[in-house]
């Protein structure tokens, strides 16, 4: 008699009790699997041959006139999504169960990235579609050249922007994480062959093509960072040069990563406030999934896609008694247009970027724990052995004097800049503004929600607000020592990590340490910046009108000795 649990999971019903992809629970241990880890270790645990036959079987003709194959590296992630199981992206997976990029997408991405910068060249190399002629090269696809692909498969992503930007009560959060499986930093072998002898120029043309197609992205959610090789693109809408440290983000084992899609999530985030601000909670929406793509209520391909190069690689260490991996990287971030469009509509949409970009360098930061200041960095207590915050820092200055007061009284100036850049797009999208009714999110940005503080900070030790939020605020001398009598920690302003019986609550004040920056001149005459000491420590705040904590430090930041001087 057969036994139902030998069954491969691969082969089982996605079902609860029998193969739940989807599915973590979150009270697993060691000892126990869920069944996407499960899944995964019967896939990978046969031995599998090195190298696929398909192209290993030409390896040594790679000098061949007909025939030649490149591998290439992947700077994060790889997926491809084989579209046998509709609640989970998995990969498409060839003979012998290894994983592979088919030669149907190769010919699509060749194509499109043809277009590009061989025009004439398209019919020639990949045939006419309303003839029905085959061009001359044919595409193998990409195979991994090593085992490593089966590292780290399983594959997190943690759509919060619902519970971060629209949602009025925190506690209820909507949805969860999401898994697929992508390869990671995989060196993917590609081959194309010719029905024609071709010199060895032309060879490079057609390569060069790929490489192209390789920084624009191959696979799924190249929009979001997948699928980009270490090819520099040639003409990115926008590019800049990045230092980020702070709390890496960890997979389903625990294994840190820095995840490129950090940015995509952070410009995402703050369109949607700055539109909900601006206009309704459809037309918000509908401008954000023109920008950035969506699949609710169809299907929609955004207009802007990333990229992330690292310049000094993601490197990491635990820190503290509860070993948190805290990360350092630096490298360069490129946003790209996925489609051509009109020269008038790329300038402004490069205008929006860099504005959007601005306003999420001057605010806040990417990725885990945005919302703070990093505070390994900015809190020098020994004691305190718990990692919060992040910090990002980049070579630009968004002010033109070198003065930090001159500077503190420019944020607001920054900031309405991007509104009057936001403003502009919907009018070019032929949308109209609705300022007397903004969308209905507790993070719409709009004068009677949102408002920025902010203060100089003598030095990185010199921050007031991450006291608050530990120590408390608003002192009084009791005997001979400065007592606070009101605390932020565990409130809904400050917000907190709950359980199932006080759930977790998402804050209303953002803290950044923005580092002052000094315009220079070079010993070769050229303009650089240079980073001062001190810091505009910011605080975005959005009050709850019926909040008792809200009430307090608006009562507070309002006094008018207030170390904080309303910005916005």
């Amino acid at each position: 008699m057969s036994n139902a649990d030998d069954v491969p999971m691969m082969f089982r019903a996605s079902v609860s009790g029998r193969c739940q992809l989807q599915y973590i629970d979150g009270n697993r241990n060691r000892d126990t699997e869920s069944d996407i880890e499960r899944w995964v270790s019967e896939w990978t645990i046969a031995e599998l041959p090195s190298q696929p036959p398909t192209l290993s079987q030409h390896q040594s003709d790679d000098t061949c006139f007909s025939f030649q194959t490149i591998p290439y590296c992947i700077t994060w992630r790889f997926v491809s999504n084989s579209g046998a199981d509709p609640t989970i992206i998995l990969p498409v997976i060839g003979a012998r169960g290894f994983p592979y990029y088919p030669g149907s997408s190769m010919k699509g991405a060749f194509r499109q990235a043809c277009n590009k910068i061989f025009p004439d060249r398209v019919v020639y190399y990949c045939g006419d579609r309303d003839s029905i002629s085959p061009g001359i090269l044919r595409f193998h696809g990409g195979y991994p050249t090593s085992n490593t692909w089966k590292n780290n498969l399983i594959d997190l992503a943690h759509p919060q922007q619902g519970w971060q930007v629209k949602n009025l009560d925190t506690r209820q959060k909507d949805g969860g994480a999401f898994v697929q499986i992508s390869l990671h930093q995989p060196e993917l072998k590609f081959g194309i062959s010719s029905a024609i002898d071709l010199i060895g120029a032309e060879w490079q043309d057609i390569w060069q093509v790929w490489r192209v197609a390789l920084s624009n992205g191959i696979g799924c959610r190249v929009s979001a960072g997948y699928g980009k090789s270490t090819e520099r693109a040639e003409s990115p809408l926008y590019k800049v040069t990045l230092n980020g440290q702070g709390v890496a983000s960890t997979l389903l084992d625990s294994t840190p990563e820095f995840r490129p899609n950090i940015f995509r999530a952070a410009l995402r985030g703050h369109a949607l406030r700055i539109f909900g601000g601006l206009s309704d909670e459809d037309t918000a929406e509908s401008l954000v999934k023109q920008l950035f793509g969506g699949i609710h209520n169809g299907t929609d391909w955004g207009l802007l896609s990333i990229g992330f190069r690292e310049t000094k690689p993601f490197r990491w260490e635990k820190y503290g008694r509860y070993e948190m991996p805290y990360y350092e990287v630096k490298g360069e971030l490129s946003w790209l247009l996925t489609q051509s469009v009109e020269d008038e509509k790329e300038k402004a949409l490069k205008s929006l970027v860099n504005h959007l970009m601005q306003f999420s360098m001057l605010l806040g930061g990417f990725g885990r724990s945005w919302r703070r200041v990093d505070h390994r960095k900015f809190y020098p207590d020994e004691q305190y052995e718990k990692l919060i915050g992040c910090h990002w820092t980049w070579q630009k200055s968004l002010f033109l004097s070198n003065d930090p007061d001159d500077q503190l009284q420019a944020v607001g100036q920054v900031i309405d800049r991007v509104l009057n850049v936001a403003q502009s797009w919907m009018q070019r999208c032929q949308l109209e503004l609705v300022h007397d009714h903004p969308a209905k999110w507790r993070e719409a940005w709009c004068r009677d929600r949102a408002q920025v503080w902010g203060r100089v900070a003598d030095d990185e030790g010199d921050s007031l607000a991450i006291k608050w939020f530990h120590q408390g605020y608003d002192e009084v001398l009791r005997g001979r020592k400065f007592v606070p009598t009101k605390q932020l920690k565990g409130t809904a302003v400050a917000g907190f990590t709950g359980n199932q019986d006080n759930p977790t609550r998402i804050g209303r004040l953002w803290h950044r340490m923005y580092p002052v920056t000094e315009r220079i001149v070079r010993a070769d005459g050229r303009q650089g910046f240079r980073q001062a000491d001190q810091y505009l420590e910011l605080l975005t705040f959005f009050p709850d009108t019926k909040g008792e904590d809200s009430k307090q430090l608006t009562e507070y930041l309002n006094r008018p000795k207030s170390p904080f001087t309303r910005l916005w």
